[in-house]
């Protein structure tokens, strides 16, 4: 059975400096075609959800995130971002998105959009220690291109 995570649940935290975990996305979708059901998500407490204690053995193709908007399919750079990814993938697998909302946008400079917290709050995160920054963008105004994932780590 799909969990269903309502908003455009990517799991993300989009700000820089984060180690960016996905390629780039090329496809276009305008925003006439993007139909999104109500939802009935609201902020909750972070379910507890153990640390992987090993880095993914096999690499993950992609990783789909069933929102109230459409599904959203990324394809993970297993081999820039191994703790990411298998981060990503204990959190996804333990419904720790589920039920999450997208509680932040930016569109005046900085285009992101910040998911994936269930408080939505910006501070819900798994209460992880952290790990050490990957595939990190070189600084510039164009780092993280569209359609890119990035995860907080911390």
């Amino acid at each position: 059975m799909k969990r269903v995570v309502t908003a455009t649940v990517i799991a993300a935290f989009l700000l820089a400096p984060l180690p960016s975990f996905a390629g780039t996305n090329t496809n276009k979708v305008s925003e006439s075609k993007v139909k999104c059901a109500t939802t009935k998500a609201r902020p909750h407490a972070a379910p507890k959800i153990t640390p992987p204690k090993v880095l993914l053995k096999k690499a993950i193709k992609s990783i789909t995130f069933v929102t109230n908007c459409g599904n959203i399919v990324i394809e993970p750079l297993n081999n820039l971002a191994p703790l990411t990814v298998t981060a990503i993938t204990a959190l996804a697998k333990g419904g720790f998105y589920n039920q999450t909302l997208c509680h932040r946008m930016m569109n005046d400079g900085a285009y992101f959009l910040q998911c994936g917290d269930p408080t939505s709050s910006g501070f819900g995160g798994p209460a992880w220690q952290p790990y050490a920054d990957e595939n990190l963008p070189v600084d510039g105004p164009a780092n993280y291109p569209a359609g890119t994932v990035a995860m907080a780590n911390s």
